[in-house]
């Protein structure tokens, strides 16, 4: 559980308990690329602030929130800023 607690610099609060063990697994899988996430925003692979795709997924995510409820819109913002992330860390391998 240490480790995710540094990881993501709070103290993880109940989530972390519910979710320690299965983190643990998960993160083992991806010790190859465990030191991005020490890194402090901006620096990537964190966006910064002002980033245009980011602005436009929180906008839409505020929307969705408006009409379908929070956990919709926080879920769908996860998983479209995964991806997001993704396609950023790509587009930068290729340049």
């Amino acid at each position: 559980m240490g480790r995710v607690i540094k990881l993501f610099g709070d103290s993880g609060g109940d989530s972390l308990a519910r979710w320690a063990e299965q983190l643990e697994g998960y993160l083992d899988k991806q010790a190859s690329v465990e030191h991005l996430r020490d890194r402090h925003m901006p620096d990537p692979p964190w966006p910064e602030d002002n980033n245009t795709m980011l602005g436009y997924l929180l906008t839409r995510a505020e929307e969705i929130a408006a009409t379908d409820g929070q956990r919709v819109a926080i879920t769908w913002l996860a998983a479209h800023a995964w991806f997001e992330g993704g396609l950023d860390a790509l587009q930068k391998a290729d340049e």
